[in-house]
Parts: structure tokens; sequence; C-alpha cells
């Protein structure tokens, strides 16, 4: 039997062996650098690839030119397969000095990612946010988890998740351990899950640090409720004392599967 190995990013445990969910997680990096033939593996291989994510955090100096921008893109970021998951132009800091806005857009595979960031159309549309903007640009490749079965419930009203949201570094092996020995099994009792980590993200505007993830919540209130508990209080510690970067709380309404 393989050894099974858990991580955690903001108290979230993942747990994966070595050659499947994990190994698709660590070989994200490599992927980065090559052309990805997701068309061609079979189905099941396909849900484990990775998928990517430009994440960026930035404040916005110049209003009539960032709107300028967000209508660019926003007439050809289908054509790339894109969708913007998580948008905030007002998040909380918890730790370090993160910009009010968040932006996180999803794309099938890491190479699609690369794709549109590297298009003609939006090299032009990037002109206008870097003159109207200050912040940093990363390139992120996580396995997305499984999504929700459709069900004969009406659905309601979408109402807006929240998002601890991290950005660091890691100074300390051996003290971040301890922080995600404690941390880890706090998840499931906060309704937490993590749809994105990545630890070797890759920089592509700014200076983000290498590591990023983001936990998910049902609300804003129960993610605000983990971060200050007694339990992930203490736990939080370790981190704090391995590690260089930032946290934050956003508020986003999750799109329809």
């Amino acid at each position: 039997m393989k050894k099974l190995i858990i991580r955690a990013i903001v108290g979230i445990a993942i747990v994966y062996s070595p050659g499947s969910y994990g190994n698709s997680i660590n070989k994200s990096t490599e992927a980065k650098d090559t052309t990805t033939k997701e068309a061609t593996l079979p189905q099941t291989e396909q849900a484990l690839q990775p998928h990517g994510y430009l994440v960026a955090n930035y404040s916005i100096n110049d209003k009539a030119a960032y709107k300028k921008y967000m209508h660019s893109v926003g007439v050809f970021i289908s054509k790339y397969k894109g969708k913007v998951i998580i948008y905030d132009v007002n998040i909380k800091p918890l730790e370090g000095n993160p910009q009010k806005v968040i932006d996180i857009t999803e794309f099938p595979s890491i190479a699609e990612a690369e794709r549109f960031y590297n298009s003609p159309e939006y090299t032009a549309a990037k002109k206008l946010r870097t003159s109207s903007t200050q912040g940093w640009v990363l390139l992120a490749g996580s396995v997305p988890p499984s999504p929700v079965a459709a069900t004969s419930t009406p659905q309601k009203i979408a109402k807006p998740h929240g998002y601890q949201i991290v950005n660091y570094t890691i100074n300390d092996q051996a003290t971040f351990q301890k922080y995600m020995d404690a941390a880890g099994p706090l998840g499931p009792k906060f309704n937490g899950s993590v749809p994105i980590f990545d630890l070797n993200t890759k920089a592509l505007e700014g200076n983000p640090k290498k590591v990023f993830g983001i936990a998910a919540f049902p609300s804003v209130a129960e993610a605000e409720r983990f971060y200050h508990s007694p339990e992930y209080t203490a736990a939080r510690k370790f981190r704090i004392a391995s590690t260089e970067g930032t946290t934050l709380i956003a508020s986003s309404v999750p799109p329809q599967q």
C-alpha cells in the first residue's frame, strides 16, 4: 500500500497517494513548460489533469482604463475556455499586505491558461490593466474537486461563498509541518474544501510568492469563523512562524456548473 501524504494549506487537509492525485499536483509545474495533449487522453486521465488558474491580486489606480480592460477581456475570454471563478474588489486582509482586488480565472489546462495570457488579444488588453493597476499575477495548476452531481431540486438563487486565500513562501519546513499536523484535521468541522493548491506557482507579473491556495466555505461568515476559531488560532501560529506572505478573505458568487 502506498503511503498516504497529508498536506494542508489554510487548515484544510489534502490527502493523496503518490502517483495519482498528488502526482498530478506535483507535475503541474512541469506542465507549465510543455504542451499538454488533454484531448488524446482517456477521460479518467483527463479528470486528473491539472487545470490552469490565472490569479491576480492588485489595486486599481485608474478606474476608467480598468473598465476598458474588463470590457475588452469579456469579449474574447470564452474563446480560450476561460471562466472567472472568484472576483472581489474589496477583499478583507488577514495577514500581510494584500491588494484590494482578487481575480481568479480558470482554464481547462495550464497550457490553455498560458495560451490565453500570451494571446494577441490579451497582450493588447493587458496594457490597459498594467497601466491602471498595481500588484501581481501568477499561474497556478491544481486538480479541481469533482463537481457535485446535478439533482432535480430547483436551484436557489446563488449566494456569495467565502474564500480564505493564501500566497506565501515556506522558510521553515519543520515548523510548517507542525502547522499541517495541527490544522489539517480542522477542515470538515467548518465545511471547508480546497479547490486550488499549488506549491510551486509561476510568477507572471510582480512578485507573488511560490505557494498559492484557496479554502472555500459556504459563506464569508463560515470562512471567518474558521479563521478565528480557537483551534485554527493555535495552529496558525506555526504557519506564521514558518512562512512569509499574505492571507485574505474574499467573497464571490461561484459560477454555475
